[in-house]
């Protein structure tokens, strides 16, 4: 009679690749073992550790976050995302902070931006609709 709806942690199950999480893991305890390795000679590494830690835990928990939406929901949203991609890079010129000789980020005080990472996943999501928009007609030959 009534399908039962499946929760997010079983959805999250059943969908994960489980070759990708274990490359993943791989890299986690790579990037670990190469922060440790380089700043040992240095000093006190279990702050770099610790910030490595918490760049990991950051990234794990939107990676969740991220696999919980349905990525085909962001078809409609295409061209305003790169609308918007475009306006924060120009924006960056106008209005950026130079930092090293280059003016790519927007200083906000204790919090600074670089709005050309933002783009480049947004071009990624825009690239996917586009190609999804035109999927009939790339698989033809001629």
């Amino acid at each position: 009679m009534f399908k039962e709806e499946k929760g997010l942690f079983n959805r999250f199950i059943e969908n994960t690749d489980w070759i990708l999480v274990g490359a993943l893991i791989f890299l986690i305890f790579t990037g670990i073992l190469s922060v440790y390795s380089a700043v040992l000679h240095y000093g006190n590494p279990g702050r770099f550790i610790a910030t490595q830690g918490a760049a990991i835990g950051i990234g794990v928990a939107g990676m969740i976050i991220l696999l919980s939406f349905n990525y085909q929901n962001f078809r409609q949203f295409v061209y305003p995302l790169y609308v918007f991609s475009i306006l924060i890079l120009v924006c960056v010129l106008f209005f950026g902070a130079t930092v090293r000789g280059t003016k790519g980020w927007f200083n906000f005080g204790y919090f600074s931006f670089q709005p050309v990472e933002l783009a480049k996943l947004i071009f990624i999501l825009v690239l996917a609709g586009f190609l999804d928009m035109r999927s009939k007609t790339i698989k033809t030959v001629a």
